[in-house]
């Protein structure tokens, strides 16, 4: 995959960043924490489908499927989502999740 520059994500006057690097996505500073707590505090910010489809790559990433599952399929359960370009992105990482747990 080329490397994309992602648009960067404020939060309380903070600037996250994401990229494309060989073909994975590398989090330079987002966490599972961090996205989960940028979640609770701006989740109808417009950038929170973002973090939202980070965080389901996060715990495939960290191969916490279980987990990663039960996010991707809460994102996937939003109609407006659902129908988004990116929802093949999560649809895969459902996938993926799913096989891995061999379910």
């Amino acid at each position: 995959m080329p490397i994309v520059d992602v648009d960067r994500l404020k939060a309380g006057g903070q600037k996250f960043a994401s990229g494309f690097t060989n073909g994975q996505k590398v989090m330079s500073v987002l966490g599972i924490a961090a996205l989960e707590a940028y979640l609770k505090r701006f989740g109808d910010h417009e950038k929170a489908d973002l973090a939202r489809r980070w965080l389901v790559l996060a715990r495939v990433t960290r191969s916490r499927f279980a987990e990663a599952a039960n996010a991707a399929e809460q994102y996937l359960s939003d109609a407006k989502r659902a129908g988004h370009d990116d929802a093949a992105e999560v649809r895969n990482l459902l996938g993926i999740s799913l096989q891995r747990q061999k379910k």
